[in-house]
């Protein structure tokens, strides 16, 4: 299989992937609750306000973490060119559906000091580190997590993953070690595809941040402060929405069986032998009745926990890139994981319930913000982009 024809298969993967999430979503969920919780009232403007700093924040980090990793090249590009160019990298990785992601295009832009391959060793180093980090954070979350639950299982897993990531990245920065593992991973082929071969050579490409260990130890804790802030744009989404409160959880079923009951007895004549109740006094009934007064309780029933977000970021941002741009898998991903937490409140079943439907369309309308958000960013380095290739033909022409 030609490798042009190869990268089109796995994008059309993707691709699928991400619609049958898309369709998912859209069937399984209900949007329309969800785009009422977003819009009924708005979402608070300091949160959000906040969600977009740590936003800026994020990218921050991932342009320190590149840019120290690029002075150990030695690397003359500036911070504020590299933060342009992760702007211009969430267009590849968010909005254009193409085989050239925002890693390819990093690679680019910076390929003409020294090279592709050298602007390739970097970026996968920056992308290593990435992973280290955020397997190291979901590790590091997942204690606290365990002790307060006593469930294990994200502990164990990304306990295990973080061991992997630190095992191979050791691995292959070892000369010795890569000279051994490398024959063995020349093995491993997909559809006659020489997959082993190809990470051998990349990471055999990384082997000379031996002679730059300060730069590696460096970078690890700015890629922390990368998954904290994503952690924070979360949350920060979520407390911009409207909060549950007890009064909130009475079933709009037991509203409409309760003024038909009530419509029924006025009808007969029944409600006048009961209690001389007057038709004023039914109008009055049934506009507490439609407005939840049954339930005058307004004490919030449920305060997210950093804790929760902190433990299931690390699962959606793995999940989502295995669709395009997250697109469909970053959203199902959240409401499942965020859903599957216990809901340590004293409530009755049928309000225990409803608090579960509630939350799990308030937790598809923080994804849906935060796609927005996402998607806002994402233009902005479109914006960049053409900026960026005007200002190359102008110096072109003048040159």
């Amino acid at each position: 299989m030609k490798e042009k024809t190869r990268k089109r298969l796995f994008l059309w993967i993707r691709i699928v992937i991400a619609i049958a999430a898309i369709i998912y979503v859209i069937v399984m969920f209900d949007l329309p609750k969800a785009w009422e919780v977003m819009t009924n009232p708005y979402p608070n403007l300091f949160w959000v306000a906040m969600a977009f700093v740590a936003f800026l924040a994020f990218m921050g980090f991932i342009t320190l973490r590149w840019y120290i990793l690029s002075r150990a090249r030695k690397h003359p590009y500036g911070f504020l060119y590299l933060y342009r160019s992760v702007l211009i990298h969430m267009l590849f990785n968010n909005v254009l559906p193409t085989t050239i992601g925002g890693d390819v295009y990093r690679v680019m832009d910076t390929g003409g000091h020294e090279g592709k391959g050298v602007a390739f060793s970097i970026v996968w180093t920056d992308r290593m580190i990435g992973f280290i980090a955020v397997f190291g954070f979901g590790f590091i979350v997942s204690i606290p997590y365990t002790i307060m639950s006593g469930v294990f299982t994200y502990f164990i897993i990304f306990a295990g993953m973080f061991a992997v990531s630190i095992t191979l990245t050791l691995a292959f920065l070892s000369e010795r070690l890569n000279k051994w593992i490398s024959p063995w991973l020349s093995k491993i082929r997909i559809f006659k595809y020489p997959l082993g071969e190809k990470i051998a050579g990349a990471f055999m490409s990384i082997t000379h941040y031996r002679k730059h260990k300060g730069a590696l130890f460096t970078a690890l804790p700015v890629s922390f402060c990368v998954q904290l802030s994503i952690v924070c744009i979360w949350f920060f989404l979520f407390l911009s929405l409207p909060r549950i409160a007890k009064k909130d959880l009475v079933e709009e079923e037991k509203h409409a069986e309760e003024i038909a009951q009530a419509d029924f007895l006025r009808v007969a004549g029944i409600d006048s032998l009961i209690g001389g109740r007057t038709d004023s006094d039914q109008a009055m009934d049934e506009n507490k009745i439609s407005n939840g007064a049954t339930l005058t309780d307004t004490s919030v029933v449920y305060k997210p926990k950093v804790i929760h977000f902190a433990v299931a970021m690390p699962v959606v941002n793995t999940t989502s890139m295995i669709s395009v741009g997250g697109w469909g898998l970053r959203e199902v991903t959240f409401v499942k994981v965020l859903s599957s937490f216990p809901l340590k409140v004293e409530l009755s079943n049928v309000e225990r319930e409803n608090l579960k439907k509630r939350l799990e369309d308030k937790f598809l309308a923080t994804a849906l913000l935060f796609d927005a958000l996402n998607l806002f960013f994402s233009l902005l380095g479109g914006l960049f982009l053409i900026l960026r290739a005007d200002s190359r033909k102008k110096k072109k022409t003048d040159s």
